[in-house]
């Protein structure tokens, strides 16, 4: 390994350095800040319960998950919210024709009620289920 030499630096351009590092603005002392160490509240979300068929492709299950998912969205924004997606608290793993998707608010926090409506409106199409393929029944809830 050859050492290489030194190399200098100088970035004042020849100017003096002294005096650097002292203002002539005044400090202006900032007020207090708050802060809340409290547990948050928790945010409601909505959970949507899926009931596969049986002798589905998995191609045919992820298209009719995203037909869902948009369809959901849709639904929420037509309720003057700012939509939903879908979160990783869902269980996305297909569990004895079973799974699970989560869906939080897009923007800022709803209330529960509003979330409600949703589910209402989600579970009284629930019988639309036969429009996909993959999915034979489905029921929603706000958790």
């Amino acid at each position: 390994m050859i050492p290489l030499p030194e190399l200098p630096f100088d970035l004042s351009g020849g100017q003096s350095l002294e005096g650097l590092g002292k203002t002539d603005i005044p400090v202006q002392n900032l007020p207090g800040v708050t802060f809340n160490f409290s547990e948050p509240q928790e945010t409601p979300v909505l959970e949507l319960s899926l009931y596969l068929r049986s002798g589905i492709t998995s191609g045919e299950a992820a298209l009719d998950l995203f037909r869902l998912c948009a369809a959901v969205n849709e639904l929420a924004l037509s309720h003057d919210g700012a939509g939903l997606r879908p979160t990783s608290r869902g269980d996305f793993t297909e569990t004895e024709g079973k799974l699970r998707v989560v869906f939080a608010p897009a923007g800022p926090e709803w209330p529960r009620e509003q979330l409600q409506k949703i589910v209402a409106a989600i579970n009284a199409q629930a019988s639309d289920a036969p429009r996909y393929s993959a999915i034979e029944r489905y029921e929603a809830r706000v958790a």
